[in-house]
């Protein structure tokens, strides 16, 4: 929350904020507030199918996008987070369409923020999809 190094929460990514205890990190957000929930909530760990391909979302996930629900920022700064250094390996149509179909199983998920989150997830994966999969077979890729 240091003005001089708090924006480096909004640049970088710290995967590291996910190994701190859940109780820990909530406490710190019921203090810090509203401008701590926005610079968490591009760390946060995306809702993801479990082994058995059950939608699950993340403890912490679902305590900011719950306390913190009528916030657009720190809604915004979590879905940009979602991909944010991600790297792809092989072809990225194939891997933005799994994606695309893994984010429909939250589209009926109680949280509002999640639903929210699943369609714009899905909606850019159709996109991307889209227009990389035209790229990958004009190049030879596909």
């Amino acid at each position: 929350m240091d003005d001089k190094t708090k924006n480096q929460f909004f640049i970088q990514k710290f995967s590291f904020l996910s190994v701190i205890p859940f109780e820990v990190v909530k406490a710190w957000l019921e203090r810090a507030g509203v401008e701590g929930a926005r610079a968490f909530a591009r760390h946060l760990a995306p809702p993801f199918l479990d082994g058995s391909g059950e939608p699950q979302v993340p403890q912490l996930t679902e305590f900011v996008l719950t306390r913190f629900e009528e916030d657009d920022r720190t809604f915004t700064e979590f879905v940009v987070g979602v991909h944010s250094y991600q790297g792809y390996w092989g072809s990225y149509a194939a891997a933005r369409e799994k994606e695309g179909q893994q984010a429909k199983a939250f589209l009926t998920h109680r949280l509002r923020r999640v639903r929210e989150w699943a369609l714009i997830e899905m909606r850019q994966a159709e996109h991307d999809a889209k227009v990389h999969g035209i790229e990958e077979e004009e190049s030879g890729l596909r």
